[in-house]
């Protein structure tokens, strides 16, 4: 059970704020090559999954990035194992030293099934360091997760 709460908790943060991730709210950012906040922000995404019966906390090293054009992306820098087959997501983008975003999408994995997750994911900018939190509900055919996650990293 401890992989499967422990697979959920990266999903929820890497595909929160990733290429993959949001959609819905946030604006498109600038797009002048001069964007004060682009970089790479080193540290930390805390996890704490409940499914199953089961609750898992964990911290994560990664890498979230903002491009010129202000698009907001994830990486985490551990080993995750295979990507999950998502569909039905868009893109996180800041507003200004901001974003926020909900976007709902599913994923298939081959031992969890179908997952049906809403997300919602926030943060901000504030001279060199990027903290953010979110939280995610995974409807899945082997049953129900819920991560929350927060995330401190300097721009280096």
């Amino acid at each position: 059970m401890k992989k499967l709460i422990s697979f959920f908790v990266v999903l929820g943060t890497a595909i929160g704020l990733s290429a993959c991730g949001g959609g819905g709210d946030s604006s498109t950012g600038g797009s002048n090559g001069n964007n004060p906040y682009a970089g790479s922000y080193i540290g930390t995404i805390q996890t704490t999954a409940t499914g199953f019966g089961v609750t898992e906390t964990a911290n994560h090293p990664a890498v979230v990035s903002i491009t010129e054009n202000g698009q907001v992306l994830a990486d985490l820098l551990s080993d995750t194992g295979p990507a999950p087959n998502c569909s039905g997501v868009g893109l996180v983008y800041m507003n200004g030293n901001t974003f926020n975003d909900t976007d709902t999408y599913t994923c298939k994995d081959a031992t969890l099934g179908t997952c049906k997750i809403t997300e919602t994911n926030s943060g901000s900018v504030n001279g060199n360091v990027l903290s953010g939190r979110g939280n995610a509900t995974l409807h899945c055919t082997v049953g129900g997760i819920y991560v929350r996650y927060t995330y401190k990293g300097t721009k280096q």
